[in-house]
């Protein structure tokens, strides 16, 4: 970011392009070009070296404009927010330095503020008496991070759109026990991991839902009953059995055709003698690619060097999840944060515990790519103890969420309310009040309202009429109905009930 000054033996076009700038930081817009406003009294004074580039700023904060803009319509706490990007080109930091902005503006109001801001220290060091203020975002400075969610939305250019005050809405949030959630937020995700508050581009009801995970936080995992690589009997007591919503779990294991005297299998294993070995092999891919593939997407190689003996099944693994397929699947198409806990959750079997794992793998990635970020999975020393050289990877733990969202009895249960698609008597309500009244639908002909009230119910459900065609076979869909069948008073295609 290109820092701008005002100072003795500037050009005219230099200090038009500076002072023009210090509009933007402060309003926000360049009120010069958009609407032909000029502080002519402040820059004369500017421009003569009465002012400093400092006290520019200072009374651009204190002018009947900016009070206009940026005080009058919002509440205290987001002209707080606000004035904290205009003057010091941050957000704010913590809930104590907004406690103590707020006791300043609430004694001496918008003036007492802005001499406050222009008055710290912080301001001093980072723009001086010459410099323009401007944004500190990333790449410039080191920073806290725990408020990135708002504070890149306080640098959009709709941030004076927001009325609500993010930094205070997050601070309260802090106050409360940490929630079951992803470390790093919760986005419009639909599925139940919810990954990063920052990450995802949100489009509908965006909301940054941080929390104030430490280092050392890590998250609840439910198990799901199988012995994820423990001893026989131990904990058996505190498993929760198969998880819900599934049909229970087998446990893909290859064994060599003899096995050393008093071997212990770690799990449920599968019998080769009654399965083949496309059995694993098949159940490998839904374990890696999260459901079957295509025959066009299956690694024939890998699979032969399996059945032959080649390669052991870890590798096999290790071949699938850096295919192209695997690659193009939970790689390129998602963000980083999404990327690696949907790679951990089919390689290790869980999700991961929290901040600290997952900012070893950001390293990782970041540094040595996709492939070095697969190798360390599989390579680990939990991959190792768990599922060793001839086990497919299966679920081990979820969250909460995850438990909740499966159960018969959580949020998403089938008898409980939910959004649920338009009924036919609904769709037709509501076509009729978009297409027309009763009155026009009533001039129709007898069989065109048949026609329109058996669309409205197969537009919902295309299998809810069948006809008889004229070979005595049932026919789905709309087709048309045979000449000798009964028709429908017109009245029929104005009463939505009757449709349902």
């Amino acid at each position: 970011h290109p820092k701008l000054v005002i100072k003795p033996g500037l050009s005219e076009t230099e200090t038009q392009e500076t002072i023009r700038a210090a509009y933007r930081q402060v309003f926000e817009r360049d009120v010069t070009a958009a609407y032909g406003l000029a502080l002519t009294d402040l820059e004369s004074q500017l421009r003569s070296g009465q002012f400093s580039t400092k006290e520019f700023i200072r009374h651009l904060g204190k002018s009947r404009l900016y009070r206009r803009e940026f005080y009058e319509p919002f509440t205290i706490s987001r002209v707080i927010e606000l004035a904290c990007r205009h003057f010091l080109g941050r957000g704010l930091s913590c809930l104590e330095e907004f406690q103590t902005y707020f006791e300043v503006i609430s004694e001496g109001g918008l003036p007492a503020l802005v001499d406050a801001l222009v008055d710290t220290q912080e301001y001093a060091d980072y723009f001086g008496e010459e410099t323009v203020p401007y944004l500190r975002g990333l790449g410039l400075e080191a920073q806290e991070c725990r408020n990135w969610g708002p504070q890149i939305d306080l640098f959009k250019y709709s941030a004076p759109a927001r009325k609500v005050p993010q930094f205070v809405t997050t601070f309260a949030r802090a106050q409360k026990p940490l929630p079951n959630q992803h470390p790093y937020g919760v986005g419009n995700d639909p599925l139940e991991i919810q990954f990063g508050a920052i990450f995802p581009q949100e489009q509908h009801s965006p909301v940054a839902q941080p929390a104030h995970f430490s280092s050392t936080s890590r998250r609840i995992l439910i198990s799901s009953g199988l012995q994820n690589g423990h001893p026989p009997g131990l904990n058996r007591a505190a498993s929760l059995g198969r998880i819900p919503g599934t049909f229970g779990q087998t446990v893909f294991q290859l064994e060599p055709p003899h096995q050393p005297q008093g071997h212990q299998v770690q799990g449920p294993n599968l019998d080769v003698t009654h399965h083949s070995i496309e059995a694993v092999i098949l159940g490998t891919y839904r374990q890696v690619f999260g459901r079957e593939v295509l025959d066009s997407q299956r690694q024939r190689v890998a699979e032969t060097k399996l059945k032959g003996g080649q390669i052991t099944l870890r590798e096999f693994v290790r071949q699938l999840a850096k295919s192209r397929p695997c690659r193009q699947l939970y790689w390129e198409s998602l963000y980083i944060t999404k990327s690696i806990e949907i790679i951990h959750r089919r390689l290790l079997g869980r999700p991961t515990y929290g901040r600290e794992e997952l900012n070893r793998y950001y390293d990782l990635a970041g540094k040595q790519g996709f492939y070095a970020l697969i190798d360390a999975l599989i390579d680990s020393a939990e991959y190792t103890q768990v599922f060793g050289d001839d086990t497919v990877p299966y679920e081990r733990y979820l969250t909460p969420r995850g438990y909740a969202l499966k159960s018969p009895q959580g949020p998403a249960a089938w008898w409980k309310p939910r959004d649920n698609p338009a009924i036919a008597g609904d769709w037709m309500a509501e076509w009729m009040t978009t297409h027309g009244s009763s009155a026009r639908v009533l001039e129709r002909t007898p069989d065109q309202a048949h026609r329109q009230a058996v669309a409205a119910v197969a537009a919902v459900s295309p299998l809810a009429f069948e006809h008889t065609n004229a070979n005595g076979r049932p026919s789905q869909g709309l087709s048309p109905a045979p000449e000798n069948a009964p028709v429908p008073p017109p009245e029929a295609a104005v009463q939505p009930s009757e449709a349902t």
